[in-house]
């Protein structure tokens, strides 16, 4: 039942930020998260090779 609960109040927050104007925040977030992953797939490679 919490589970469900936090699972609502999540998915409320993140519509609550798309509409409150926050999308470039959001679009920061996530480009910087795939540069980290990126990096990190990199580094293996290099690490391998």
């Amino acid at each position: 039942m919490a589970e469900l609960l936090r699972g609502k109040e999540e998915q409320k927050f993140a519509a609550g930020v798309v509409e409150g104007g926050n999308r470039t925040a959001v679009v920061v977030s996530i480009i910087i998260a795939m540069a980290i992953i990126i990096s990190s797939v990199c580094s293996l490679f290099f690490f391998q090779g």
